[in-house]
C-alpha cells in the first residue's frame, strides 16, 4: 500500500468510526482562513486533509494555536480559544494587522501598521505601545518573544529580512539583526524563519539548519492555523497548502477547495500577508 493510499485508509476509518459510532472524531488539524474570508475547521492527516463549513465570516487575517486563536473582524481584534468561545475584542480601526499566536493566550501579539503599533495580551486585557522607530521598513510576521517583548521580521528595500527585538513596556528597538541569505518577505515560526527562494520554501531553524521543499508558487499568504502546522495560500492560483513543521522533515499538502459557506457561521478575523 503506497503512502497515499495509506493516509486515505485512515481517514476513511475516523469517518466511518465517528459515524456509526458517535465516539470516534475526526481529528482537527487546525482553523484555516480561504481567500473568501471565512476560517474553517480543517480535519484529517498529512495528503488526506478535509475542510469544514466556515466556523466564521469576514476574517481578515487569523492566527491559531492548539489552545487559542486570534482574529481580525472588520477592524476589531478577537482572541478565542480553541473551542472558539471568545476571551476579548479590542477595537483596533485596523484594517490590515498582522497577528501571531503560537501557544495560550498569552503568546497573543499583533501589529497595527496604520498606528504603528503593537497590540498584545497583557494576562488580563489588550495593551498597545507605539513604535518608536522602525524606519521604512515593511514588517511581515512578528511572535510573542517571552513576556515582555516581541520579534518581528522585516523586509528592507532591496529585499532583505531584519529581525528586530521590540519592548513591549516602551516600544522601543531593542536589537536589530541581519538575517544572512534569508529573502523578504517571511514569516515567523517558533524559532524557526520561512521564506521562499529560487529553490522553493526555506525552512530556517534557529541552530542554522535549512530545510527545503521544491515549490512553484510565488505569491504567498502565510498564516498559522495550529501550534505545528501553517496554510499557505496563492493569490493567483487560488490553491491551497498546508504545511507540517514537527519532527526533522517539514511536509507539505494541498487542500481541497472550500465548501460553501455556512450561513451560520459567526464574523470573523484575518492574518499575515506575504
Amino acid at each position: 500500500m503506497n503512502p497515499h493510499t495509506r493516509s486515505l485508509a485512515v481517514l476513511s476509518f475516523f469517518f466511518v468510526s465517528a459515524h456509526s459510532y458517535g465516539q470516534v472524531n475526526t481529528p482537527t488539524i487546525g482553523f484555516a482562513r480561504y481567500s473568501d474570508q471565512t476560517v474553517r475547521r480543517v480535519m484529517g492527516v498529512q495528503a488526506a486533509a478535509v475542510v469544514g463549513d466556515a466556523v466564521f465570516n469576514s476574517v481578515t487575517a487569523s492566527s491559531f494555536s492548539d489552545k487559542a486563536g486570534l482574529l481580525s473582524v472588520g477592524g476589531k481584534i478577537r482572541l478565542v480559544l480553541r473551542n472558539l468561545s471568545l476571551v476579548s475584542e479590542y477595537d483596533a480601526a485596523e484594517p490590515a494587522a498582522l497577528l501571531s499566536l503560537e501557544g495560550d493566550i498569552n503568546t497573543a501579539v499583533a501589529w497595527l501598521p496604520v498606528h504603528h503599533s503593537l497590540l498584545y495580551w497583557n494576562g488580563k486585557s489588550f495593551s498597545a505601545v507605539e513604535v518608536v522607530d522602525l524606519a521604512t521598513n515593511r514588517v511581515t510576521s512578528l511572535r510573542r518573544d517571552g513576556p515582555n517583548a516581541a520579534s518581528l521580521l522585516l523586509s528592507t528595500n532591496d529585499g532583505k529580512v531584519l529581525q528586530a527585538s521590540i519592548s513591549l513596556d516602551t516600544g522601543n528597538l531593542r536589537s536589530l539583526n541581519l538575517l544572512p541569505g534569508v529573502t523578504a518577505p517571511a514569516f515567523a515560526h517558533r524559532s524557526d524563519v520561512i521564506f521562499r527562494d529560487s529553490n522553493g520554501i526555506e525552512v530556517l531553524s534557529s541552530s542554522g539548519v535549512l530545510k527545503t521543499l521544491p515549490f512553484t508558487a510565488t505569491d504567498l499568504v502565510w498564516e498559522r492555523i495550529s501550534s505545528d502546522w501553517l496554510h499557505l495560500a496563492s493569490l493567483n492560483t487560488g490553491q491551497n497548502w498546508i504545511l507540517h513543521l514537527t519532527g526533522p522533515v517539514a511536509q507539505l499538502s494541498e487542500l481541497p477547495a472550500p465548501p460553501q459557506a455556512s450561513a451560520s457561521a459567526a464574523s470573523g478575523s484575518e492574518g499575515v500577508r506575504q
